[in-house]
């Protein structure tokens, strides 16, 4: 009876493999040569990505429409909106881009809330104190935000 163990080595793109057979009291019988096979290696891919455009001019307000607690705001560009809010309220923030985007808001007197919530992510914080929050979004292309005080 003869058995075979095999061994598959990978060193830097070369298969180097080893075949070991036993005869059937044990003993090795043969130990043939490695053989080194090249394997192909895809080339690395390198993918654009898109700039993310510096937030320029003045801050855009959002109001609700009465009785609303929220509104989706799209855009092209990066945007900074203001929004006023109470303390104690749940600020959330909901982002979608089919290119690189994120979120970041900011209290009144300018603490961080969140920072660089990613496309596709939603983030909501408690506000600390009465004012216009700043929700800033970073974006290299169009981006859906929704956006929620209640």
């Amino acid at each position: 009876m003869k058995a075979t163990i095999g061994l598959v080595i990978i060193i830097v793109g070369v298969v180097v493999t080893f075949n070991v057979l036993f005869s059937g009291n044990g003993e090795p019988v043969t130990m043939p040569t490695p053989t080194a096979q090249p394997t192909a290696t895809a080339a690395p891919t390198v993918t654009a990505t898109a700039t993310v455009q510096p937030i320029s001019g003045a801050p855009v307000r959002v109001q609700f429409d009465l009785g609303s607690y929220g509104e989706t705001l799209t855009n092209t560009a990066s945007t900074s909106y203001l929004l006023w809010a109470k303390a104690g309220q749940t600020f959330t923030t909901s982002l979608s881009a089919n290119t690189t985007a994120t979120a970041s808001l900011y209290a009144p007197d300018g603490a961080v809330l969140y920072r660089d919530l990613a496309a596709g992510y939603t983030a909501a914080a408690t506000l600390p104190t009465n004012g216009d929050y700043r929700l800033e979004i970073r974006s290299s292309g169009q981006y859906e935000v929704g956006v929620m005080i209640r």
